[in-house]
């Protein structure tokens, strides 16, 4: 069972993904996250008013816990002002998916890790790279520059020393 947040809902695609998600036999729970209240009552519905997506920060403890969001929060092009179309449409992303990062990202690591290895280096074994470049130096390795296949290269060496 799922447990999601959609920033957005009062919208016309936010309101369909809430409607989807709420029907949805999969998905246990819904935060939405809004400026205005929706107007409806479920009982895998909780409403969250959030008025300053500038700042998201108020949102961590609501974020903690939630498996996954969508987030349709947005405005029409050509309905504002260049600058408040991109506060609303780039800045409040950024913001949002700057809270929910941590939050999200700690719960679904070990799949991502599993799924996506090049991306993901563990924090153990990027300190031990670092302490052995800084060590040994760059000369042996190629360059300065370590990309994440770099790095378990030099942590399998590493190990094979020890």
């Amino acid at each position: 069972m799922k447990r999601l947040v959609i920033v957005g809902a009062t919208g016309m695609v936010g309101g369909h993904a809430l409607r989807y998600a709420l029907e949805h036999p999969s998905v246990d729970r819904v935060i939405s996250i809004g400026r205005k209240n929706l107007g409806i009552s479920h009982p895998k519905l909780k409403e969250v008013l959030h008025s300053n997506f500038a700042d998201c920060s108020a949102l961590a403890a609501v974020l903690s816990g939630q498996d996954t969001a969508v987030f349709c929060l947005g405005t029409y092009t050509g309905a504002m002002p260049d600058a408040e179309f991109r506060k609303i449409t780039v800045d409040y992303t950024i913001e949002f998916a700057r809270v929910l990062h941590y939050r999200l990202l700690r719960a679904i690591y070990p799949v991502f890790r599993l799924l996506f290895p090049n991306f993901v280096i563990r924090s153990d074994d990027l300190a031990r790279a670092m302490i052995d470049v800084t060590v040994r130096g760059t000369q042996e390795r190629g360059g300065v520059i370590f990309e994440n296949r770099d790095i378990r290269t030099i942590v399998k060496l590493q190990a094979g020393v020890s």
